[in-house]
């Protein structure tokens, strides 16, 4: 990671981002609380660009990213087939780099709905600025809850209607560089409330203290990158890939082959 992004004045690099998803699923992993947990994808999503009108462009192009999708979760999730289902988790967090602009999409599993987190305050209408690529990525996640059998995939593939756009009372309108630093607090701190119940902290760009906590926002996650205990299990991370990348995909089960006697589900899930 380089982390000199990070300097005031900067455009954060992407791998900054994945490296902070990595220590939060990390801190996810390990509470102990009681309810469902948060998951934040790590890999950029490769984004389709301007998409035609048919629908089978799309579903075509959804198909071919599952794929790498698949690879990357199935090592993120260390291979681990009750990650891999998604059944304890409730809000997941997808990083989004467009026109080099960050934001997130974020889905909530147990209420079947999904948010835009842009701290952007743009005139662009949800049509121009966000919905291909929205619909790319549900489609995307959508297909590996269906390919594990989660009851939300189906209806998370036919969902109609928007996500809603969050109107947070600290969006930007003059920010240029700072749309990858405002996605981490919104990735750490966002637990699925309505932008008028949801306080970060997050001073108006007009406060005139605002520039100040920018900089410090951009030394403390500095710091938490370099110092995290997560570091210690950095050599570890990397066999792990190895091991992953290195193995033959596993034959994932289709809701057919699923279905069966539950003492043949539980031979092989184990």
């Amino acid at each position: 990671m380089n982390g000199q992004s990070l300097a005031p004045g900067l455009k954060i690099e992407t791998l900054v981002i994945d490296t902070f998803a990595s220590i939060l699923n990390y801190e996810e992993w390990l509470s102990d609380k009681e309810i469902k947990r948060h998951y934040f994808y790590i890999s950029m999503m490769q984004l389709p660009g301007i998409i035609q009108d048919e629908p089978e462009c799309m579903l075509t192009k959804i198909d071919k990213q599952y794929d790498e999708f698949a690879k990357m979760i199935t090592i993120q999730m260390e291979d681990d087939i009750r990650k891999l289902q998604f059944e304890d988790v409730n809000l997941v967090f997808f990083p989004i780099i467009s026109h080099d602009h960050y934001y997130l999409i974020v889905f909530n599993i147990m209420k079947g709905t999904s948010v835009i987190i842009d701290n952007s305050d743009s005139d662009a209408t949800y049509e121009g600025k966000y919905k291909e690529n929205y619909e790319f990525v549900r489609g995307v996640f959508a297909k590996h809850l269906s390919t594990y059998q989660h009851p939300k995939g189906d209806e998370l593939m036919n969902q109609k209607r928007k996500p809603t756009i969050l109107n947070m009372s600290w969006k930007t309108k003059k920010e240029k560089i700072d749309c990858g630093l405002y996605m981490m607090p919104h990735m750490e701190h966002y637990h699925g409330k309505s932008a008028t119940k949801w306080d970060t902290g997050i001073l108006k760009e007009k406060d005139i203290n605002h520039k100040m906590q920018i900089n410090n926002l951009r030394a403390k996650y500095v710091a938490k990158m370099m110092l995290h205990e997560v570091n210690d299990n950095k050599k570890n991370d990397v066999r792990l890939r190895i091991k992953v990348c290195s193995r033959k995909p596993r034959r994932r089960r289709s809701k057919e082959a699923g279905r069966g006697s539950n003492k043949e589900k539980d031979r092989k899930t184990r």
